[in-house]
């Protein structure tokens, strides 16, 4: 069975046993009518998956495809922020964060294409993107402990339609492995969650097959993991929804240039799930 579902029911639990209430301040989050999204929350939490484990939950439907177009091809390979290019990609919830210049701000991709490293490399500087930059160490120093990005710019953050939930990540080379280490703010467990595992770990794998690696641990460091008031009951049914076996995610392996990647590169398959469990989502 996949030990996705185990880690991702083991933290709903957590949440509904051990979360604290935020109903005594005034959040940010509301719902399309205005209402308060208060949620019920832990903080500071730890998943990691060995290789092998697929970060992929079953119990419930996961839209694995549209999640591995948002991380790898939307942010990463293109390096896109107008709503219309995630459109194109199938992608339609940036909607509700379009802002007038019809983008969702310097926001993700925006970070990656204009946060430059400057890098010396055969007597030159060369001034490389953050994805640029990750390919370039991985080829050049793939043992460097530098191998990151970050969407979070103090800079910018009046400028974003929404700030980052997943902000940071980190790549490590491990004896012909490539690990991951994804970090995040803050974690909506019934609707983010499972996108951020299938997208970044599908990340993970595209750039192992890129350098030939084979895919290491992949891990995920939360900050405030949460709930809100309108998840509760659906994440109890998430906990006791039937579970399935593990799929498979096939990467192309043919493909030794990052941006030469179609969207049929990467594919889950043999996915089996459970219903659609959704609830309204906060902005």
């Amino acid at each position: 069975m996949a030990i996705a579902d185990k880690k991702y029911k083991a933290l709903l639990q957590e949440i509904l046993t051990d979360g604290e209430w935020d109903t005594d301040g005034k959040v940010r989050p509301v719902y399309a009518d205005g209402t308060p999204a208060h949620s019920k929350s832990i903080f500071g939490v730890q998943v990691k998956f060995k290789p092998g484990d697929l970060p992929i939950i079953t119990s419930k439907h996961t839209p694995v495809q549209t999640s591995i177009k948002e991380v790898v091809h939307a942010f990463f390979r293109l390096k896109v922020n107008h709503v219309e290019d995630f459109e194109k990609l199938g992608i339609k919830y940036w909607k509700e964060w379009e802002m007038n210049d019809h983008t969702i701000g310097r926001s993700y991709a925006y970070q990656l294409k204009y946060q430059k490293e400057a890098i010396i490399h055969n007597g030159e500087t060369l001034y490389l993107d953050q994805v640029d930059a990750i390919l370039h160490h991985l080829k050049y120093h793939p043992y460097s402990r530098r191998i990151m990005f970050a969407y979070w710019n103090p800079n910018d953050v009046s400028e974003k339609a929404l700030q980052e939930c997943a902000w940071a990540g980190q790549f490590n080379v491990r004896n012909g492995r490539l690990d991951f280490n994804l970090i995040q703010r803050s974690v909506d467990s019934l609707l983010g969650l499972p996108t951020n595992w299938v997208g970044y770990y599908a990340l993970q794998c595209a750039i192992a097959n890129v350098f030939d690696y084979r895919v290491g641990t992949f891990t995920h460091q939360m900050g405030n993991v949460h709930l809100y008031d309108n998840q509760i009951d659906l994440a109890k049914k998430v906990i006791q929804a039937e579970e399935y076996d593990q799929p498979e995610l096939w990467v192309n392996p043919k493909i030794k240039d990052f941006y030469q990647y179609d969207l049929d590169d990467i594919v889950v398959k043999n996915y089996k799930h459970g219903e659609k469990i959704r609830s309204e989502v906060a902005i």
